[in-house]
């Protein structure tokens, strides 16, 4: 039996849908079983697929400071954010917003970017896409690339440890942990991993952290982020 995944069930999740031109595209498989994938054809504020999207966006985003960035799903799932350190920043925590709201349809209908500060974001189409382009774009793995810094700083090495918990927090890590032994924090970061450790060093602390992920200039980003906040 062919399972049909349409678009109405998962948006009723996330609220009411708009006018929004949503069609059918293409049939495709996933874990074994087969969806048709759909596609927004709206563009500009039409494009909002829920009510409360249209709703916060009017009200609050179009207001928000810059950097910001509106990032939403086919599903309905959306999120926004703003007041970031750099437009990249924003697009990221957008995104990463959108994604934990969007984990049960992320597989076939991932979010986007929509919009970024003052401007609508051109959508691309699957459908335009080659065959050959797109197994070519997931067939090779890049090897990640990995950032690192360290300095000493006159601060006990517990309040080093707190400090680096707010800070991939703030700069919009998921999943931020601290190692059994107390010395390393984690976060994860839209497929990027930063390690920050912070060692006794007399009467101060040795910081060291290190950020690894598959694009070089964000991985050099986010490792400076993290390193200018102490």
């Amino acid at each position: 039996m062919k399972n049909v995944l349409t678009v109405i069930a998962v948006a009723s999740l996330t609220g009411c849908a708009t006018h929004s031109d949503i069609s059918p595209t293409r049939t495709i498989q996933s874990n074994g079983l087969e969806f048709i994938e759909y596609t927004n054809n709206k563009t500009g504020i039409d494009s909002l697929i829920t009510n409360q999207a249209v709703k916060s966006f009017k009200t609050d985003y179009q207001k928000a400071p810059s950097n910001k960035a509106f990032a939403q799903s086919v599903s309905g799932a959306w999120n926004w954010k703003s007041n970031r350190s750099s437009v990249e920043h924003a697009r990221t925590s957008a995104l990463v917003g959108c994604q934990r709201n969007n984990k049960k349809s992320e597989d076939i209908y991932p979010c986007k970017v929509i919009h970024v500060n003052d401007e609508w974001v051109e959508p691309v189409s699957v459908v335009n896409a080659s065959e050959d382009s797109m197994r070519s774009s997931i067939a090779a793995p890049t090897r990640p690339h990995v950032w690192s810094d360290h300095k000493q700083l006159a601060m006990d090495s517990g309040v080093c440890r707190i400090k680096a918990t707010d800070i991939l927090t703030a700069l919009g890590f998921s999943n931020v942990v601290t190692s059994p032994h107390g010395d390393y924090v984690y976060g994860n970061y839209v497929g990027n991993r930063a390690a920050v450790k912070c060692v006794p060093l007399g009467e101060g602390t040795f910081l060291y952290a290190s950020v690894a992920g598959p694009d070089v200039k964000e991985v050099e980003r986010l490792r400076n982020e993290i390193m200018w906040q102490y």
